[in-house]
């Protein structure tokens, strides 16, 4: 089984994945290896991989692992963030003015801080009061300075105020919030125990520290090679692109 992240691992800005990546992902499924997505965004920004590029996949781990859906986009598993913990993150985000979109699965809310809403179908600007109704499984919280050093100092925080309500995940620019217990790890574990695949043949890659979880679960672990120094070394092997992972795959089976 082939799990592989989506932003910076196989797909890039403007929604592009590489003809390679492709190609290789195709001959994998055909040889009846499942393909497995595992992302932190949900099932209207996974779908870009089969509505734009024709690839389909097996399952996909959405959300961190708080939802994960099979080839026909049926639920399998779904979990909501607690309402009062909600409430108090969005009364933390408030007061150092970051900017905040959560997710129920299929539409995402932003907070209405005054801040420029990207202008997309499926995100509503809401109120704040709204915002605290909506049944949850993902907040996100994006730091509009772009400075990895605040970005540390903000996860450290999170963690220590939420940290025992919530798994909490970091990339480059912002930081996931999820239900307890919720990762990208779990869900590719849950989906292996469908499947009936042993962990020793199941590969996966990523490029960002809510895709450890998955290096820590299974052996067979790639990170790509503009990864953070530190993370690259959780993974058994450092890969240019999804591509070259087919090689060990076959070498490996």
């Amino acid at each position: 089984m082939l799990v592989s992240d989506l932003d910076g691992t196989l797909i890039f800005p403007d929604n592009l994945v590489s003809e390679e990546d492709l190609k290789a992902i195709i001959d994998l499924k055909s040889k009846g290896i499942p393909f497995v997505v595992a992302t932190g965004r949900t099932l209207t920004g996974c779908s870009v991989i089969r509505d734009h590029h024709g690839l389909d996949y097996d399952y996909a781990v959405l959300a961190n692992g708080a939802i994960i859906v099979d080839a026909k986009d049926m639920i399998i598993k779904k979990q909501t963030l607690n309402g009062s913990l909600v409430d108090k993150v969005v009364d933390y985000v408030k007061t150092r003015g970051f900017f905040i979109c959560g997710s129920n699965g299929d539409t995402s809310y932003v907070l209405d801080l005054d801040y420029e809403c990207p202008q997309e179908p499926f995100i509503t600007l809401v109120s704040e009061e709204e915002y605290k109704r909506q049944e949850l499984v993902t907040i996100n919280i994006t730091l509009l300075e772009k400075d990895i050093d605040v970005t540390k100092q903000v996860m450290k925080e999170l963690i220590e105020i939420f940290g025992k309500e919530a798994s909490i995940f970091r990339n480059q620019d912002f930081i996931d919030i999820v239900p307890l217990g919720c990762s990208k790890g779990e869900g590719v574990k849950d989906v292996a125990k469908l499947l009936k695949i042993p962990h020793t043949n199941v590969h996966v890659v990523g490029d960002s520290w809510n895709d450890e979880s998955m290096f820590s679960n299974f052996e067979n672990s790639y990170v790509l090679s503009h990864a953070e120094e530190l993370l690259k070394t959780k993974a058994k092997r450092i890969v240019n692109n999804v591509s070259e992972i087919s090689h060990y795959f076959l070498a490996d089976k």
